[in-house]
């Protein structure tokens, strides 16, 4: 009942450590507006078109953002602007360790570092040229309170989506919200490492068969009802039903240590088996299991175990220099910021960014030598 390559999940090298439990394989992130701005002042079909032809987030992106912005500052609605901490690495790199990357539409997964990419540099121009336009609030760099969601808030804010995503915002945030999925055309990209867990018998358990046959219970349609009764607890005292596969539950969302009982199911087995409960948009499942999780866009480096001993000083040379620039660069607040980030960039290649990132490309080599 689960897919061969999810097991891949927990394997390293040819040796499987654990049963891989099986929920939404990737999570889909995208643009959040509020309807009232969004409907008036954001040219919709220019982004839709933008992220369903673009393979990442550049400048054809940025010109229809900032368009956007200019239309809510003349208005006066540009409230605390938007939010800085819109990743521009979210579409089309996926991470092998801290910001190395390779594009996933590069065959040879050729390792990049995010913030030497014309993307990361170009973004961070942009940024300083908004910040003092007044697309993006002043006290950017020193602020810790969040404007998402609020009335004369951000205009617009990055976040995760999925099926029923503006439903559910619009309901977090009581205002009517417009999402906008970085991959509109339902191109599922499944990662290499993903939210999910797994779960291992001990080497030294004297229960070894047994464990294993218990496991395979809950990771499949056979054990359907027990796995729902370590999830949700018992009908009539934890939960009540609503239908034959629908039931509502004493809590919204997963359970805490304060609600009477209930766990993870994506932590406890197959979540294809698990009750649709009270807070789950219609057609959940099918959308994550006949959707999300059938996409044939699938990461090729799942089972990649990098090993960082080598670099593990230079990568946290690397960190040290981030920690110095980042937040200015993405917060826009500065007057030069092409000069500054070229500094950065000097910086990270006096740390070892050249190093790092020829021997995890040795590495990436080899792992897909193995694979194919």
């Amino acid at each position: 009942d689960i897919p061969e390559f999810v097991f891949s999940y927990m394997k390293n090298g040819e040796k499987l450590y654990g049963v891989p439990t099986y929920q939404m394989l990737c999570v889909e992130s995208g643009l959040y507006a509020p309807k009232v701005l969004a409907g008036k002042y954001l040219n919709e079909e220019a982004l839709i078109r933008v992220l369903s032809e673009k393979p990442t987030l550049g400048n054809e992106f940025l010109d229809v953002i900032e368009d956007y912005l200019a239309k809510v500052k003349a208005d006066g609605k540009i409230g605390y602007g938007i939010d800085h901490w819109i990743d521009i690495s979210s579409k089309g790199f996926e991470r092998l360790v801290d910001y190395f990357a390779y594009r996933i539409d590069n065959d040879s997964c050729k390792v990049e570092l995010i913030f030497e990419t014309p993307e990361f540099k170009n973004y961070s121009i942009r940024k300083s040229e908004w910040y003092k336009k007044g697309y993006i609030r002043q006290d950017a760099l020193s602020s810790t309170d969040s404007q998402v969601g609020k009335e004369n808030g951000n205009v617009m804010w990055m976040s995760t989506g999925g099926i029923g995503a503006a439903e559910s915002a619009s309901k977090k945030y009581n205002m009517e919200i417009n999402y906008y999925p970085f991959d509109p055309t339902n191109n599922y990209f499944i990662p290499m490492s993903n939210t999910a867990v797994g779960t291992c018998v001990m080497a030294n358990s004297k229960y070894v068969n047994e464990s294993v046959q218990l496991l395979n219970l809950l990771y499949s349609e056979k054990g359907k009802d027990l796995y729902n009764i370590l999830v949700f607890g018992i009908e009539g005292e934890h939960y009540k039903k609503l239908g034959n596969d629908k039931i509502e539950t004493l809590y919204i969302g997963n359970a805490t240590q304060n609600d009477k009982y209930g766990l993870y199911k994506w932590i406890v087995g197959n979540a294809k088996f698990a009750y649709d409960t009270q807070g789950d948009s219609e057609g959940f499942k099918d959308y994550v299991f006949n959707k999300v999780n059938s996409s044939k866009n699938i990461s090729k480096m799942i089972g990649f175990m990098p090993d960082t001993t080598a670099i593990s000083t230079k990568l946290a040379q690397i960190l040290a220099v981030k920690g110095e620039y980042f937040n200015s660069l993405m917060t826009g607040s500065l007057p030069k910021a092409e000069e500054v980030y070229d500094e950065f960039i000097g910086k990270i290649h006096k740390a070892g960014s050249e190093e790092v990132k020829v021997e995890l490309q040795r590495q990436v080599d080899e792992f897909l030598s193995k694979s194919k």
